[in-house]
């Protein structure tokens, strides 16, 4: 900047016309760049740099005298023809004006050199130029035969060169002495700090050293010193002296220290901790701070200063600590489980060498700071860091618990797991949570191969059917293995296992044998084996193959029983089959055996008889011989494939005898192997099955015929009746049903009996056929129920009407008669319900619901009579459906309820009995008549369960009025056909008298005639049976049937009830009065 000012003055100068030759003096012209560096030192504050730091006024009044000299200095030094003189107000103001624009300039240059750098220069430079013109213009240049003006000759006096020194060195001077001022001011007030640092170093107990890298002086405080055991400057101040103290084991790392701390340039201050060599020979641990203060131009040090400290107890204490963490670590290392623990944010803390290991690290410094995710486990990083939380969270251990592992190299491995909260120990707060597991992957591999080999032990057994056990004699536990529980056919839970509930299991016929058999084996310490059978399941019997050894002590005492148990069924059965099969080669079931290639070996004489062949035309040939033709090769091929596959074929097949006739015949084909498994013959069972080819024809007609009329059952009427259906819609042509039901024929039958009813029902069926053409169905529907299809009777529907009323009032006609029955005459009459139907689409349930609807209509007009279908109707069919749904549930819902008719004496009027008569209360339907809902009751097969109702509430009301005083009271209860006949009859009537505990002889059933003429035999072992529980037994509705008199006097019955029709009529009609008499004195007889 000095040389730039000095420039711009003279080229100034060189701007300026001189008259005459001008030249420059060089010493004068070299002295005045002098006045332009100090000008520029002064400027840009260098002594402020250096710690002198000058106010700006007083900066601005130097540097434009320095200005003003570098000026003045320089015009002295150009020599011309004449002399320089100046004007006093000029040259003045030229001094004025420098000072000033040297403030301003220098104030612009404070402010805006960092921000607006060019700014602050052209400040400068503007300052230098208007002063250095001031001075110009202050400037008279007079030759030397010019006259001498009065202002010249005064400056001439002065000489220019002599003025310019005297400021110049006036201002040098004050410059000087305010410099040294500052300086000393700066270095007491260094040493006032570094007095007052080195005190507070020193009450801190540090020392301080000072040393110059380049000479390798140094000084060491008086602390320094006594760290080391010196006194005060005993210690050699040299850098070299201090390396030579350090450890030999630090030395290297010391000076590394050093060296990166110059090398960074002192950024960041110099630490290093080392041991050092004392005066008396022992070791201290001393932490070195510092930093570099100065540098030489080439930036290599010259000064570091800093402090020593003694932190030989704290590196005691660390090390003592570091022993006991070494320690600690080395146990936990050595621990033969994995240990860890984790921070709050499942960061690990620390961890042993297996856990590091598993990790994937060589030492477990390597794991802290890391997270589960950044280990080869991260699949699991999610469950480890949810069991973290949870331990943490609770502050309850979660212990022994098992869990996968991926490790880094991909395995799965098993661990056995228990996490723990980690306690801060003098807070008790939870910091983090300690974890240690245990490598389970070899014993869940051993307990999985333990699990495979049982499971294959178990399926072996299987396989083998065989079965082992254990019993352990100190407490009875009897121990089977699966294959034992499948075996017996026990659920391994219901089990008692003891030996007295394995001897349960054992076929009583064996019990005792195979009891004994294990008492001699304990007695003489031997083992044993035998066969015997098992009941299984639901009663059958396996054969099983036992063995058992026994272990005792030294004294001899029985400790355990082991042994196994085969199910050798299926051999005991082929062994009986072996004997059977040699008792049956000569039976009527014809036998051949072949060789694995088919030909034939030998056959029985039962083969021989069916086929028609001798042994000797047979033998030698294969099978193909009796061929039929009727099976083509398709059916031969598959037939060998299936025997050569599964060893065995069964199935019938067409054979020609030897006079040709073809025959059928069941054909069971076996594969015999031999010990390698291979084929080695065929032996073949024939049946010759033509009798019963025919009589599985007769099988087909009993299911699609009625046994008893030879009519179309009801499956084959179905049958018929859709194919009926599907003609009307494709040939849109109308048809009709006719439900005929017979009048009155459960009274018939319950008082004739069934053998009387089935014969009326036979000639019905007759009947029927004959009032019908050959294209009509006519079927027995179920009961005394028959139906009839008039199949498309014509296009028109009034047409069809007409038709179909025209046949059914013929069968009215021909059905109404006598039928000669037995011994007995019966007129009979029909109920006929008429349905019309053609193209609509009806599902048979509802033709069938129409048609019986209709029926009932004609029974509710007086029967005899026809009624065609109105869907008026449907009302009474909805009802007859309402009631067969309410009545499956009427008994659960306790809807029926029980009326008493009494019965008095004719002596005094007291009621002595009462009849149970069955009422229904519906919620739907109201009340109900018994006429209307037991027929549906029979119909549905409930009537059964409502009579073992009516026998149990009977009896409940009777005891409740024997208990209120009324013991003479007898009641007679009704029972139906159904509930007589059925098996569990007197099971439930023995369980109604023991629950209701009234006394037998004042309980009377009522028994129609029919039922008991139905079945003699049955009713009067029933009879006998009732009678010996102590009920009265009373013949209901007598005279109706047709009864032997020689069979009643068999049956024990106490009351024979004369129907009312003999009844009503007495006294007046003789017949009846005859009758009565002889039925009263018929005990007498």
């Amino acid at each position: 900047m000095g040389l730039g000012i000095w420039s711009i003055h003279f080229v100034g100068m060189l701007a300026i016309n001189i008259p005459g030759t001008v030249h420059l003096h060089p010493f004068t012209t070299l002295l005045s760049i002098f006045p332009g560096i100090l000008g520029s030192f002064i400027a840009l504050c260098l002594l402020w740099r250096l710690g002198v730091r000058l106010p700006l006024p007083l900066r601005g009044t130097m540097f434009g005298a320095c200005i003003l000299v570098m000026n003045y200095i320089g015009m002295t030094g150009m020599n011309f023809d004449g002399y320089l003189s100046y004007s006093p107000a000029l040259f003045v103001l030229s001094i004025i004006i420098a000072v000033i624009l040297s403030y301003l300039a220098l104030y612009i240059y404070d402010r805006l050199q960092n921000r607006l750098p060019i700014v602050a220069a052209l400040g400068i430079g503007l300052a230098v130029s208007v002063t250095h013109y001031t001075g110009i213009e202050a400037a008279y240049f007079i030759k030397e035969d010019a006259a001498l003006q009065p202002t010249a000759l005064l400056l001439e006096d002065m000489s220019a060169v002599k003025v310019s020194a005297s400021l110049l060195f006036l201002t040098l001077g004050i410059a000087v002495y305010l410099l040294v001022s500052k300086m000393t001011s700066a270095t007491n007030q260094l040493r006032d700090t570094e007095r007052r640092w080195k005190f507070a170093i020193d009450a801190a107990g540090d020392g301080v050293w000072d040393w110059n890298p380049q000479t390798d002086k140094a000084m060491f405080s008086r602390r320094w010193n006594e760290i080391l055991g010196y006194a005060e400057n005993e210690f050699t101040p040299t850098g070299a002296a201090v390396f030579k103290a350090i450890h030999p084991d630090d030395v290297r790392y010391v000076k590394k220290g050093v060296l990166e701390h110059v090398r960074k340039g002192g950024e960041s201050p110099y630490k290093r901790e080392f041991r050092m060599q004392t005066r008396d020979g022992d070791w201290k641990w001393v932490i070195a701070r510092g930093k570099v203060l100065e540098r030489d131009t080439h930036g290599s040090p010259v000064r570091m200063i800093g402090t020593l400290t003694d932190i030989t107890e704290r590196k005691q204490s660390e090390i003592d600590l570091l022993s006991s963490k070494r320690l600690l670590q080395s146990i936990i290392d050595r621990a033969p489980i994995r240990v860890f623990w984790k921070d709050r944010e499942s960061r690990f803390l620390g961890c042993n060498i297996l856990f590091a290991k598993d990790a994937g690290f060589t030492h477990p410094d390597q794991l802290i700071g890391k997270t589960d995710d950044e280990m080869g486990w991260k699949e699991q990083a999610e469950l480890y860091r949810a069991d973290d939380i949870k331990v943490i969270e609770t502050g309850e251990a979660k212990l022994d618990f098992e869990e996968p592992q991926t490790t880094p190299d991909g395995r799965q491995i098993w661990l056995r797991t228990s996490k723990v909260p980690l306690l801060n120990p003098t807070t008790e707060e939870i910091i983090g949570v300690l974890g240690l597991y245990e490598d389970i992957t070899k014993r869940k591999q051993a307990e999985n191969e333990l699990r495979l080999s049982k499971a294959q032990l178990s399926e072996a057994q299987r396989i083998a059917k065989t079965g082992s056990w254990t019993l352990d004699l100190s407490n009875n536990h009897l121990d089977w293995s699966d294959e034992v529980y499948r075996l017996f056919e026990i659920d391994k839970t219901q089990f008692n296992s003891s030996y007295e509930a394995f001897l349960d299991a054992v076929h009583p016929d064996d019990r005792e044998m195979v009891n004994q058999a294990y008492l001699d084996s304990l007695n003489s310490h031997k083992p044993y084996e035998m066969t015997h059978r098992i009941l299984v399941g639901d009663g059958h019997i396996k054969y099983v193959h036992e063995t058992c050894e026994t272990l005792f002590d030294k004294d001899g005492k029985a400790l355990l029983s082991r042994g196994t148990v085969q199910d050798i069924t299926e051999r005991k059965q082929a062994e009986d089959q072996m004997r059977i099969a040699a008792v049956a080669f000569e039976s009527q079931q014809g036998i051949m055996v072949t060789d694995a290639d088919g030909i034939i070996l030998q056959v029985n004489s039962a083969f021989m008889e069916m086929s028609g062949y001798t042994a000797d035309e047979i033998i030698g040939n294969t099978p193909k011989m009796f061929q039929s033709g009727r099976h083509g090769p398709a059916f031969y091929e598959e037939m060998w494939q299936t025997i050569n596959s599964d060893g065995f074929w069964q199935g019938e097949i067409w054979d020609r005898r030897k006079n040709g006739e073809v025959y059928p015949k069941l054909l069971s084909i076996s594969a015999v192997t031999d010990t390698d498994g291979k084929i080695s013959h065929y032996v073949g069972s024939h049946a010759d099955i033509t009798e019963k080819k025919s009589a599985e024809k007769k099988i087909d007609k009993l299911a699609y015929y009625d046994q008893l009329t030879g009519l179309p059952n009801k499956v084959q009427f179905m049958n018929r009746l859709e194919q009926t259906l599907e003609a009307c819609v494709r040939d849109n042509q109308y048809s009709a049903i006719l439900m005929i039901d017979l009048d009155h024929f459960q009274k018939l039958n319950d008082t004739l009996g069934h053998v009387i009813g089935d014969q009326l029902l036979v000639q019905v069926a007759s009947l029927l056929e004959e009032s019908t053409s050959s294209v009509d169905t006519v079927a027995r529907f179920g009961g005394d129920k028959f139906v009839v299809i008039l199949p498309e009777l014509a296009s028109d529907k009034i047409k069809a009407a007409r038709t179909a009323e025209k046949v059914t009032r013929n069968i009215l006609h021909t059905l109404n008669k006598e039928y000669q029955l037995g011994r007995s005459s019966h007129h009979s009459t029909v109920s006929i319900g008429v349905n019309l139907f053609g193209s609509e689409t009806l599902t048979i349930d509802v033709l069938l619901k129409q048609a019986e609807l209709a029926m009932y209509e004609s029974k509710s007009a007086g029967r005899n009579t026809m009624t065609c279908y109105d869907p008026k109707m449907q009302s009474s069919v909805s009802k007859l459906v309402t009631m067969e749904k309410e009545l499956r549930s009427a008994l659960e819902n306790e809807e029926f309820f029980l009326d008493y008719q009494p019965q008095a004496s004719l002596q005094n009027g007291r009621i002595i009995s009462v009849e149970a008569l069955i009422r229904w209360n519906s919620p739907k339907l109201g009340l109900v008549s018994p006429d209307e809902f037991i027929p549906v009751l029979e119909e549905m097969e409930l009537i059964v369960d409502v009579g073992n109702w009516v026998l149990g509430e009977s009896c409940e009301c009777l005891k409740r009025w024997h208990q209120s005083g009324f013991d003479y009271i007898r009641i007679g209860i009704n029972v139906s056909p159904a509930q007589f006949k059925n098996k569990n009859f007197l099971d439930t009537v023995r369980d109604i008298l023991k629950k209701t505990k009234v006394p037998p002889g004042y309980v009377e059933l009522e028994i129609t005639e029919g039922v008991v003429m139905d079945d003699p035999q049955y009713a009067e072992s029933l009879l006998n049976d009732l009678h010996k529980l102590g009920l009265k037994i009373a013949i209901d509705d007598f005279g109706t049937g047709y009864s032997s008199l020689s069979n009643l006097m068999h049956l024990p019955f106490d009351t024979l009830k004369i129907d009312r029709a003999f009844v009503k009529e007495l006294p007046g009609n003789a017949d009846s009065v005859s009758f009565c008499n002889a039925i009263l004195h018929w005990p007498r007889l």
